[in-house]
């Protein structure tokens, strides 16, 4: 049993310091560290964790889904931020155009809607999209 603590892995260890650091060197592109880094975005217990493990995996879909189901201000904030940076094009993400514009047909966020309506990140030319927008 105490053979089991000296070889846990660093993104188990119960300094949150000592986590980002192992969360550094996982890659996202690989399918097992990718379920790791997606495990301490969601369910670690210390904030700073969470956001360096999202920040790691930079997909606007975990950001989108970390804004609308997290308790604590702090994440929320942020990933709200950087949900807008992605839509307002101020930030590289797997975000394809048609995935935008579906993203933004089907928003309910009425104040992310207007953002983009402000910053002009939704085309006047495409009626449908402006149309479902406004309505």
């Amino acid at each position: 049993m105490i053979f089991k603590r000296f070889f846990q892995p660093k993104y188990q260890h119960k300094d949150p310091a000592v986590r980002i650091q192992a969360l550094q060197h996982l890659n996202p592109d690989e399918a097992g560290q990718k379920s790791i880094l997606h495990e301490l975005a969601f369910n670690d217990s210390h904030v700073a964790v969470s956001l360096a493990a999202l920040d790691k995996l930079n997909n606007f879909d975990l950001w989108w889904k970390m804004a609308l189901t997290t308790k604590d201000q702090r994440v929320a904030k942020r990933s709200r931020s950087k949900v807008e940076a992605f839509l307002l094009g101020k930030s590289t993400s797997n975000l394809t155009d048609d995935n935008r514009r579906t993203f933004i047909m089907e928003c309910q966020d009425t104040a992310l809607l207007d953002l983009l309506i402000k910053e002009q990140r939704i085309s006047e030319n495409d009626t449908d999209l402006m149309l479902s927008v406004l309505a």
